[in-house]
């Protein structure tokens, strides 16, 4: 279940990703990330998931993660992921 929401709310924020490329704090894109960091909340059993989301934004600065995301989804989608998380959790 937990695979399948995540494959929801990739594809939820590569279209928001079209329209918000320069505003990672969008509302459309607060409410996904949000979502996202509930979905490993639950599905990780923690008391707060800020610190685990943060290091799965750190994640996507990585060179073979990026690449891999961009290639398939769009080239900047992995900086943009990285920026609307930390965004989210850092505010």
């Amino acid at each position: 279940m937990v695979s399948q929401r995540k494959i929801c709310w990739t594809y939820s924020v590569k279209e928001a990703y079209k329209e918000a490329v320069e505003h990672p704090l969008s509302e459309e894109i607060r409410s996904l990330v949000g979502e996202y960091g509930f979905v490993m909340k639950q599905f990780l059993q923690l008391k707060d998931e800020k610190e685990i989301m943060l290091s799965q934004a750190r994640m996507y600065l990585d060179e073979q993660v990026e690449e891999t995301t961009d290639a398939r989804y769009g080239p900047g989608f992995a900086d943009f992921l990285h920026r609307a998380i930390e965004a989210f959790y850092e505010r």
